[in-house]
């Protein structure tokens, strides 16, 4: 990365601090934000040093919500498999924070220090980790560089460097710095990921394809009882009550959304409308949109009941990857039109799992191998406008053989991906145990 870059970054970082400082630790009141704020700076906080002492302590890198729900299984499997071992898991927002704390298996949870030498060098002194693991993405290159000058163990896992991920605007630091070549392993999603991470500097004889951890099958699986207390505490539990799932939706896709679930009820009575903004941001300007359809919604933090036809618009965190259970056809969002360079789509596995319809838009380029075998079952599945959608989405609630087709072709991709979680754990526990280092 040339110095002026780098520059910047740390330039950001430095003139937040004295604003930070007072609106966070001198008149903040939430606990969390002076915790965030020492964490940023490299001061850990008291308890999380207490529950990792006397212990040696590995680091994962999760930096937002896509790589902290990933981990489930993942951090459950590798506390059994070490035992003696410590796990902290670091991440950058609230709401993956609370998620880390509430669902994950590991010791402690830690916001993210600046990216910069002084809070990383802080950090690395106070935790003094064996292996640093990056999951899914390394966005975090000087922390890598750091741990690389103090011989700790890097890793990357779940490895994503396909489909033009290079081109997304959250790598264009990292990439420019090309810290690759100085991880000691890394596990990539697949055989285009590996190529990926070789083209981008990695050591060839360091990078194998490990699977992809978002196909936790064992952390996606819902059981009946599971399914119908959701159901239950949404209010979409009545009599033959279909739900039409709208996840991670970007702004103007409420609109898409709205408009082909208020056609397809005139032929579906029953069916229920539930969208998930992708940010809360947006939840005031969705429901207006959806007002103007003629459709009233509700906030699910409202705790008010949807009626029959109202949409009910779920403004909570890491609800998603249960909600899609009880769904009898999903849209997926963020698909419909372009929203960066790479168009890669939000995660279509979630929803896999549960093996109902799937509709989505073209801009899906992450998850090709997934959408064109959906695809190839049946065509219709990528929609791009209003229209399509209203076609497809009445088509497979009236169409039983149709259904039943697209959710066997959805059982047989989860099936290949089956052991991806335990390939990862196996490349960070052979990172950690290897004798006489992995240099």
């Amino acid at each position: 990365m040339s110095r002026s870059a780098q520059a910047r970054y740390a330039l950001d970082a430095y003139r937040k601090l004295p604003v930070t400082f007072v609106r966070r630790v001198l008149f903040g009141r939430d606990p969390y934000f002076r915790r965030f704020f020492w964490s940023r700076w490299g001061v850990p906080a008291s308890d999380v040093r207490r529950a990792l002492a006397g212990h040696p302590v590995i680091w994962l890198d999760a930096i937002s919500g896509g790589e902290v729900t990933q981990s489930v299984t993942f951090c459950r499997t590798l506390r059994q498999r070490l035992p003696d071992h410590r796990l902290l898991l670091v991440t950058n927002n609230k709401y993956s924070y609370d998620f880390a704390k509430g669902s994950l298996d590991v010791h402690a949870v830690m916001d993210s220090p600046w990216d910069c030498r002084g809070p990383v060098r802080r950090a690395l002194r106070a935790i003094a980790p064996v292996a640093i693991v990056a999951i899914e993405n390394l966005a975090a290159p000087v922390l890598f560089a750091e741990a690389h000058r103090r011989a700790i163990a890097t890793v990357v896992v779940s490895g994503l460097m396909s489909h033009g991920f290079e081109r997304h605007p959250m790598m264009t630091r990292p990439l420019e710095q090309r810290p690759f070549d100085r991880v000691d392993w890394i596990g990539a999603k697949g055989d285009e990921d590996v190529a990926g991470f070789v083209r981008m500097g990695a050591r060839p004889g360091r990078v194998v394809a490990t699977g992809n951890m978002k196909f936790d099958l064992d952390y996606l699986h819902v059981s009946d009882a599971e399914r119908a207390r959701i159901a239950a505490d949404m209010g979409l539990d009545g009599p033959g009550e279909r739900v039409f799932l709208a996840a991670s939706i970007h702004p103007r896709e409420e609109q898409l959304v709205g408009a082909a679930y208020r056609t397809a009820r005139a032929r579906v009575p029953s069916l229920r409308l539930v969208i998930v903004p992708r940010y809360q941001t947006h939840v005031d300007d969705m429901m207006t949109s959806l007002r103007a359809l003629g459709i009233s919604s509700v906030r699910r933090t409202s705790g008010a009941r949807p009626g029959p036809g109202d949409a009910l618009i779920v403004d909570t965190f890491g609800e998603l990857s249960r909600l899609y259970a009880i769904a009898a056809v999903t849209f997926v969002g963020g698909s419909t039109y372009l929203r960066n360079a790479a168009g890669l789509g939000q995660n279509i596995v979630e929803p896999l799992a549960q093996a109902q319809p799937i509709f989505f838009g073209p801009h899906m380029n992450l998850w090709r191998e997934i959408t064109e075998e959906l695809k190839k079952t049946w065509p219709f599945v990528e929609v791009g406008d209003e229209e399509a959608l209203t076609r497809g989405l009445t088509t497979v609630l009236t169409d039983a053989r149709l259904a039943e087709r697209l959710t066997v072709a959805a059982r047989a991709i989860m099936a290949r991906h089956a052991n991806d979680v335990a390939s990862n754990v196996d490349l960070v526990v052979r990172a950690v145990t290897s004798s006489g280092g992995v240099r």
